[in-house]
């Protein structure tokens, strides 16, 4: 999808991945919360399931991902539709 999208970077620097999860959290303590965080996906990761992990390091970032998030919905649906699927 990224491929469609004008203006719009891969979060991940040298990969592409066909399917990416986004978690957004809220807390009362930021560096408590961002080291629980970082703890779950250096754990999932150890174990296998997942390859990659990118954390938003600003509120800009942080918008860039959901922006994607955002965008995606329409253009999966006319890629599917110029490949024939539906």
């Amino acid at each position: 999808v990224l491929t469609y999208l004008e203006g719009v970077r891969n979060p991940f620097s040298s990969s592409m991945h066909n399917f990416y999860v986004l978690i957004e959290t809220t807390g009362s303590e930021e560096s408590y919360d961002r080291e629980k965080l970082e703890a779950f996906l250096l754990s999932s990761m150890e174990g296998g399931l997942i390859s990659d992990g990118v954390i938003a390091q600003d509120i800009n970032q942080a918008s860039s991902f959901w922006r994607i998030r955002e965008l995606i919905t329409g253009y999966s649906r006319s890629i599917n539709e110029s490949r024939g699927c539906l």
